[in-house]
């Protein structure tokens, strides 16, 4: 429903919070909401091959479904040796190795075997050829059933605040409310 205001109407105090409440609401609980993977990197005591590090990954997305997959790239100029470390029940876990023969990125992936996989925490080793640097974000790609990307982005440190993006709803009812407030006032000649 369109409305609009007539020069000098004004809205009760009653209104104006029945029309908060769903801009209320939609904000406490509905965010649009962007695939992450956050992960945590660790040290691990080297061996004969070289530094050795490992990350755990963790999706921030429930959703994925049957056949839909997300990898996590590895720069072949400082990753090597790429191992998986875990499985989980619910996913088909890959990888391929970073190849600077053929300056092609290592790959550690994941599939969905059943509707609404449930997430884990997704743990791989590899040698870390940064020297003293820490090991950090990867980019990522999210698949669709099809082999389609849906999403792409860079891996998130765990202990990143996660700060949610307002919703297509909140931000229509932050207009309205704007609107509504500027329709309100009136401009006199006093005041320019």
């Amino acid at each position: 429903m369109i409305f609009f205001l007539d020069e000098g109407t004004t809205i009760s105090r009653p209104i104006k919070f029945i029309l908060a409440i769903p801009l209320i609401i939609a904000f406490l609980f509905g965010n649009a909401s962007a695939i992450t993977i956050n992960y945590t990197v660790t040290d691990l005591p080297d061996g004969w091959a070289g530094d050795l590090w490992q990350y755990d990954y963790t999706l921030n997305d429930s959703s994925f479904n049957e056949f839909d997959e997300f990898t996590i790239f590895f720069d072949y100029k400082r990753y090597d040796v790429v191992s998986p470390l875990n499985t989980l029940p619910d996913w088909d876990i890959y990888t391929l190795q970073p190849d600077p023969g053929i300056q092609e990125d290592g790959v550690y992936g994941s599939m969905a075997l059943i509707e609404n996989a449930l997430s884990g925490v997704f743990s791989v080793s590899f040698i870390w050829f940064g020297g003293n640097d820490t090991p950090g974000f990867q980019p990522f790609e999210i698949y669709d059933e099809n082999f389609n990307i849906v999403s792409t982005g860079f891996t998130e440190p765990l202990s990143m605040a996660q700060v949610p993006e307002p919703g297509t709803i909140v931000l229509f009812y932050i207009g309205l409310l704007v609107f509504i407030h500027t329709k309100n006032k009136t401009i006199t000649g006093d005041s320019l």
